[in-house]
């Protein structure tokens, strides 16, 4: 069954290539050059969990969100740029030249001392070589798009490579030297893999946000060196599985076990994604979060239940117990009831991805991991745990204590992701 939806994406995203790929004329610096209008629509929507094929590598360029939910957009340019709609040049901006681009339903219009100018979308994009444009104190590869839907938003359009360049010192440790340059080698071929995964998706008019909920993507005023030559170094490579990109996953701190990705995330039949001991002796055992402590008051979690609407708002009630009802072969906690008294006794199933947000100390915040006992007394409600993050896929910490033990990034990767293969430039 996989292999005939392999066989469908594999047409769906080729088909998207061929007539949905934005053209590498969006970078030049040539100022008459007339540069084609990024991509809007690449294809329709499709299932997300399923392994991305391996045409979607023809993409070479990925649209990251910066900014949205926005009716106004003020831009004060600090290096010299193009401003283009479509195929046209507006006007070439000096540095300080500052806009103003506002949203009405039927276009997107920018202001200026010397520009008015109305259109369904906009580009700024660097005069000159480098390759850079530098806004709002904000320095950025590639070149930015104001588009629309429902709202303004700030797209970054810039290399793969480059975006990976400006991914992985907000999302992991790089060191100095060569200690752990295995462990950024098998980062970046996993972030890599990642930004993939989700070009194959076919968003209409971005792939990637700039947060948490794809990868932390600070650009280029936060590179560093060792995260560069790493990227460089893999260039182009990604994990792939039955000749089709991965699906990866990572976070801080496995704790000594990896999760299997069914119990965190729900997807089945991925045999890359089960559980793996992380060492005999944890290889994550460095990192600052492998044992922790978090207390929370039993107010508190009565509270954290009623706004995710387990319990009544109206209702007064207490915390009378919390037992741990089952828990994975990693250690971590599969389900947890909690016993409360009040208006009415209640038992409440906590389980799955809603434990570290209902145990969370503060409110939007999550529980370091779900691999955590239990103790109250009086009033507190004492979490004593080991981890950090859902735990799937490849284990940062783990990657880095394997680097100072001699691992390369092939045997890491090897490690969390089993059966999967490295390949160059499909």
């Amino acid at each position: 069954m996989f292999n005939n939806i392999f066989k469908i994406i594999v047409l769906i995203v080729y088909s998207a290539a061929i007539f949905g790929c934005a053209s590498s004329a969006r970078f030049s610096s040539t100022k008459n050059t007339k540069l084609k209008r990024p991509v809007e629509k690449r294809i329709e929507k499709r299932q997300t969990y399923i392994p991305s094929s391996s045409v979607a590598l023809k993409y070479k360029t990925i649209r990251v969100l910066l900014e949205e939910h926005q009716s106004e957009l003020n831009i004060a340019v600090q290096n010299e740029v193009i401003l283009q709609d479509n195929e046209t040049t507006i006007g070439i901006l000096k540095p300080g030249s500052k806009l103003l681009f506002s949203y009405n339903k039927d276009y997107i219009k920018v202001e200026s001392d010397d520009i008015d100018f109305k259109a369904p979308f906009f580009n700024l994009i660097p005069a000159n070589n480098d390759s850079l444009i530098k806004y709002n104190n904000k320095t950025f590869r590639g070149s930015l798009n104001i588009a629309s839907d429902t709202d303004l938003k700030l797209i970054n359009i810039v290399s793969v490579e480059d975006y990976i360049k400006g991914v992985i010192p907000g999302e992991m440790p790089t060191g100095k030297g060569d200690e752990i340059m295995e462990a950024v080698k098998a980062f970046s071929i996993c972030a890599r893999t990642f930004a993939y995964m989700r070009l194959a998706e076919g968003k209409p008019l971005f792939d990637v946000f700039n947060d948490v909920k794809s990868q932390v993507y600070t650009g280029y005023k936060n590179e560093k060196k060792n995260a560069n030559i790493a990227v460089n170094e893999t260039s182009n490579m990604v994990l792939t599985y039955n000749n089709s990109i991965a699906y990866v996953f990572y976070s801080s701190t496995c704790g000594g076990h990896t999760e299997d990705v069914e119990n965190v995330f729900g997807l089945k039949d991925i045999p890359y994604l089960k559980s793996v001991e992380d060492g005999t002796d944890p290889y994550c055992k460095i990192s600052p979060a492998f044992n922790w402590k978090e207390i929370i008051s039993k107010k508190t979690l009565v509270s954290k239940l009623k706004t995710a609407g387990l319990l009544p708002k109206q209702n007064d009630y207490k915390i009378d117990d919390i037992k741990i009802n089952e828990k994975l072969p990693s250690g971590r906690n599969k389900e947890i009831i909690i016993e409360v008294t009040g208006d009415e006794d209640k038992e409440i199933l906590i389980k799955g991805g809603k434990i570290r947000t209902v145990f969370s100390p503060k409110q939007g915040d999550l529980l370091k991991s779900s691999n955590f006992d239990i103790e109250m007394s009086g009033d507190e409600i004492t979490f004593t745990g080991t981890g950090y993050g859902h735990g799937v896929g490849l284990c940062q910490y783990g990657a880095i204590g394997m680097a100072k033990e001699g691992k390369d990034y092939k045997e890491i990767l090897e490690h969390y992701f089993p059966g999967t293969t490295i390949t160059q430039g499909l």
